[in-house]
């Protein structure tokens, strides 16, 4: 009813029924708007042909139904987008708040395993680390004494060898003993000043003490 009535007022000033202030203000505010002019258009195309008011009033109205059918057809559409939009956001915020918890996991497994592991990895590794140098040292300290041992050894079987030429001398030197000659008193005093001057270090020699009490008594028998 009150677009009839606007359209009615419009029809009036357009067809100079009225000219108070009023309607020149409202006129105005019609050309003001997109759907204003398109009307005053309607209407001064209807004015020039001289039809009839219902015709007029039945475009108006039909123009108005696309209208609200446009409307109509938009604001679905936007609500569609809204809809999708809203669904996009609730998938986002969905994910983003998976992404945290993943983090927040994450972060737990690195404080509470991984670095206790990582220090305790690090701790074996120094641990094995001494270890293998307290190995080598001792490796070491093994090898010098093993070499000094055979060192000692050779040595050892140096003296034993002599001990026993010694001993052989000895006894060959008694064996010669029952009629000497001059030349083999010569001789045995040679051999006895000879193995008087070898020395035998060994502590434990049972056979190089008795040859040694019995060179002692060659000695006197030939001085």
């Amino acid at each position: 009813m009150k677009i009839v009535l606007l359209l009615c007022m419009m029809m009036a000033v357009s067809l100079g029924i009225s000219s108070k202030l009023s309607h020149a203000k409202k006129l105005e505010e019609l050309r003001g708007s997109k759907l204003g002019k398109t009307i005053l258009n309607l209407v001064n195309l209807h004015s020039s042909v001289e039809g009839p008011i219902s015709e007029l009033i039945e475009a108006i109205e039909e123009l108005i139904a696309d209208i609200n059918t446009n409307i109509d057809e938009v604001e679905y559409k936007f609500q569609v987008r809204t809809n999708e939009h809203n669904s996009y956001v609730a998938q986002v915020g969905q994910q983003l708040q998976d992404a945290e918890q993943d983090i927040a996991r994450m972060i737990d497994v690195i404080d509470n395993l991984l670095i206790p592991r990582r220090d305790q990895i690090r701790n074996k590794i120094e641990s094995l680390i001494q270890y293998d140098e307290f190995n080598r040292k001792n490796v070491d300290e093994t090898t010098l004494l093993r070499e000094q041992e055979h060192e000692a050894y050779l040595q050892q079987i140096e003296e034993d060898n002599d001990a026993l030429d010694a001993i052989d001398d000895a006894i060959n030197l008694v064996s010669s003993l029952s009629n000497p000659s001059l030349l083999q008193i010569k001789n045995i005093k040679f051999t006895l000043k000879r193995l008087s001057s070898k020395q035998w270090n060994r502590v434990h020699q049972g056979p190089t003490h008795g040859t040694s009490f019995t060179l002692d008594c060659i000695k006197l028998k030939f001085q």
